[in-house]
């Protein structure tokens, strides 16, 4: 659990001036000349809640030791910039699952493993840019895409 939030803070938020009023003319919108009173604001990436669990089975058969671990992210909603602008700086709840199965010999000689990463494939927004002042394109990161591969290990 994370309450992070500004006490005292004023500023000027000259990037949504940029991406807003002045795009339409307006360069005295109060957005682009006053400073705004940021108090009681989420810090930027500062999510209220994160959990993970992992979860992990381990047995043996044939004189081979085989575990099973699966885990879960999830990341609360959480803002990308301080003046916590839904239209700019909101990046939503997300979550990730993964699973991970392994084998190897008793003696642990060799080892191989089989691992999904984002099991379910979900694209969700993890991060976010305010727009360009240029072309008013904004940037986003995305969570990578489901992984899926193969390592194997023999000691010498």
């Amino acid at each position: 659990w994370n309450d992070s939030e500004y006490k005292k803070f004023l500023s000027v938020d000259a990037n949504a001036c940029q991406s807003g009023p002045l795009r339409e003319g307006r360069s005295l919108d109060p957005l682009c000349t006053e400073e705004q009173d940021l108090e009681g604001n989420q810090f930027p990436t500062m999510p209220e809640h994160k959990v993970s669990a992992n979860l992990t089975f381990m047995w043996n058969i044939a004189e081979l030791d085989w575990t099973l671990t699966t885990s879960y992210l999830y990341t609360d909603e959480s803002w990308a910039d301080a003046f916590n602008n839904p239209e700019l700086d909101k990046i939503e709840s997300y979550d990730v699952w993964n699973l991970r199965l392994a084998v190897s010999d008793a003696d642990r000689v060799w080892r191989a493993e089989a691992f999904v990463r984002n099991l379910e494939d979900d694209r969700e927004i993890t991060g976010r840019g305010r727009p360009s002042t240029v072309t008013g394109n904004a940037q986003v990161d995305l969570q990578n895409p489901r992984v899926m591969g193969v390592n194997l290990e023999y000691n010498f």
